[in-house]
């Protein structure tokens, strides 16, 4: 009895494996320190807990739970201490939680991210994050914050909401925008910065104090 309990855990795991593997086009390592495999009809949940790590080339995803769902098993959703790595682009970001969409290359977070961009020598913080990996557009919200390494010092972008095109290296700032740089500061309903001319501009009720 106890050698068929042994056999059945054995096989079972290897479903496990399997499923997951089949989940990704890539190829793909993973671990954690549980592993089960829900069925719904035709449907199956795969769920890793207890420190779960995933890599799949160009991706490498780190949280306490990840459970995999949806259509290919595109659906990832990530909770507990999470960093993703796009090794790729060069972007880090960390949250309590996100979910990430293998098929449209997408990730939302629905809570406090904090991001790093080495690509463009970025760092930002939100509330909310919708960031399309392919098309490198990040929408950030709530206590939006971008941080640009410059060599005047650091330019401080905030905002309720910003719109960062990382191939471009432009952002977009609506609702009390400001931009703090060089120890000059502008504030306006909207502004635009292209971060890599280092230019500025304001549209709407503007407000700034620049240095003599």
């Amino acid at each position: 009895m106890k050698r068929n309990f042994e056999r059945a855990s054995i096989l079972f795991l290897l479903l496990v494996f399997l499923a997951i593997e089949a989940a990704f086009a890539d190829n793909i390592t993973f671990s954690s320190g549980n592993t089960s495999m829900q069925m719904k009809g035709d449907n199956r949940i795969v769920r890793l807990s207890e420190g779960a790590n995933i890599n799949t080339g160009d991706v490498e995803i780190k949280a306490q739970t990840v459970t995999i769902t949806g259509k290919d098993y595109s659906n990832l959703e990530c909770d507990g201490n999470v960093s993703i790595n796009d090794f790729k682009h060069r972007i880090t970001i960390y949250s309590t939680s996100l979910i990430y969409n293998r098929n449209t290359q997408s990730i939302v977070v629905d809570g406090w991210i904090e991001l790093q961009d080495l690509n463009n020598e970025v760092a930002a913080s939100a509330a909310w994050l919708d960031f399309n990996m392919d098309e490198g557009i990040l929408k950030m919200q709530i206590r939006a914050k971008i941080i640009k390494k410059t060599e005047k010092g650091p330019m401080i972008c905030r905002a309720d909401n910003i719109i960062f095109n990382r191939d471009n290296n432009t952002l977009l700032l609506s609702g009390n925008s400001s931009v703090n740089w060089d120890g000059n500061s502008y504030n306006a309903n909207n502004i635009q910065v292209d971060l890599k001319t280092e230019e500025i501009k304001m549209v709407g009720e503007i407000k700034g104090n620049i240095k003599g």
